[in-house]
């Protein structure tokens, strides 16, 4: 497998930090962390509107491989995480949440206890090429 590049053509080192932008300029900016609905803490995952002069790049992310031994490579199994969450949050992991209402499912950090009364399922994500110089995310739900 091909390793994954940053803006730079650069592979993605595992634990350094990197901002997640649109391959589109101008776009929206990059990702970040909001309350949503009655969350007293900020654990839903946004991509920030653009600004009117200058990139927004929201907050830079953590890529950790599942094997220790593996390098950031196209289609290898990684947690995302948030290199700075908020302290009310348990961590800046990704998660995938659901709030039984919808068939419509979202990324938020930290753990089960982060989304109360939410459905979340936990697991790893993988990174695709996407075109010649775009990356998009899919998820990997734990089997139980």
């Amino acid at each position: 497998a091909s390793p994954v590049l940053d803006a730079n053509g650069d592979p993605l080192v595992p634990g350094g930090q990197y901002y997640v932008l649109p391959h589109i300029w101008p776009g929206p900016g990059g990702l970040s962390f909001e309350k949503t609905g009655n969350q007293t803490c900020p654990v839903s995952v946004f991509q920030l509107p653009r600004l009117p002069l200058e990139q927004n790049n929201g907050k830079p992310l953590v890529f950790t491989p599942v094997s220790e031994t593996d390098d950031i490579n196209e289609d290898t199994a990684v947690e995302i995480a948030f290199a700075e969450p908020p302290s009310c949050a348990e961590s800046g992991k990704w998660l995938i949440v659901n709030d039984f209402k919808e068939e419509y499912w979202s990324v938020g950090i930290g753990g089960p206890q982060d989304h109360e009364g939410y459905q979340t399922l936990t697991g790893y994500f993988k990174i695709h090429k996407v075109g010649s110089f775009a990356y998009m995310f899919s998820f990997l739900p734990f089997v139980r």
